[in-house]
């Protein structure tokens, strides 16, 4: 029986050892490869900051907050809501 383990877990050393061997080599390129991979994801990312559509998008929603605002400014001091009017309560 203790042959049998020892039989056993030999193979399975030698497994390890012959995956160890294969990755040990290839670890080089595969850290280069993803390093690669970040690099582009960077210069994606940094060119997609510059497309005309997404600036064009954050200007248009600058403006529409601006616009919002003066709305709300408007709405809060219009005297329908503030001079007792149908929607509005009564100043004191």
């Amino acid at each position: 029986m203790l042959v049998v383990v020892a039989g056993v877990g030999l193979h399975e050393i030698e497994q390890v050892k012959s995956a160890t061997n294969a990755i040990g080599p290839n670890m080089d390129t595969i850290i280069a490869n993803i390093n690669e991979v970040q690099k582009q994801l960077n210069i994606s990312y940094e060119t997609s900051l510059n497309m005309p559509l997404l600036t064009q998008m954050a200007t248009l929603s600058d403006e529409i907050e601006g616009n919002l605002s003066i709305t709300v400014d408007a709405m809060i001091n219009s005297p329908v809501f503030n001079a007792g009017g149908a929607l509005g309560r009564k100043r004191l």
